[in-house]
């Protein structure tokens, strides 16, 4: 599961590939030492890379920290904006657990719950049974390199024209059998004045 420590590093490197990206020599040395080098001369950038954690000295020689591969992750990977549904939060109110359908089969991953109050506005007491839309790397092989950022609340649908018929529900909001689909905030109706 990780710490919340653990969490919050792995959204910050991921929002720092995302939003304000490392100048380039510093993220030069940052991919060369994932690819095994140890440039020369290199001091201020390795110096900037060691502060973010994203970079150490181990055995004489500098190397690439796991932060340093989630940034690089977040850099060149395809994040996409996807559908999860908030499944609980722990008694303390550290963790909440989602679950993404497109992901692992819905298979429940653990992120900070002030990460998603944060950015949605919402209380703990709200969130369980919630349907969100969350940034994800949904290429991600196992919970521990999936990252979650950007919670927000669910696009809201266009009211149609009237008599309009309903687009069917695009994939990423399907849900298993056993789950309810979120409610639409309109209906069609028929009788004078259409949707609402």
């Amino acid at each position: 599961m990780g710490t919340a420590a653990w969490h919050l590093a792995r959204v910050n490197a991921t929002r720092l590939a995302t939003d304000m990206p490392l100048e380039p020599g510093v993220e030069g040395l940052l991919r060369a030492l994932a690819d095994g080098e140890h440039p020369e001369g290199a001091d201020e950038p390795m110096a900037h890379l060691h502060m973010r954690g994203m970079a150490e000295i181990r055995d004489q020689a500098p190397c690439i920290t796991e932060l340093g591969r989630v940034y690089l992750r977040a850099k060149d990977g395809r994040r996409t904006v996807t559908r999860v549904k908030v499944l609980a939060v722990d008694d303390r109110g550290d963790f909440a657990r989602v679950s993404l359908p497109h992901w692992h089969d819905g298979e429940g991953v653990v992120v900070l719950a002030h990460q998603v109050m944060a950015t949605t506005g919402l209380g703990l007491d709200v969130l369980p049974g919630l349907w969100l839309d969350a940034e994800a790397n949904l290429d991600a092989e196992g919970w521990e390199d999936l990252v979650l950022t950007r919670f927000q609340h669910p696009t809201p649908p266009q009211a149609p024209a009237p008599g309009a018929v309903p687009e069917p529900m695009p994939a990423h909001v399907r849900v298993p059998e056993h789950e309810t689909v979120p409610v639409p905030l309109w209906t069609r109706v028929d009788t004078p004045g259409g949707a609402r």
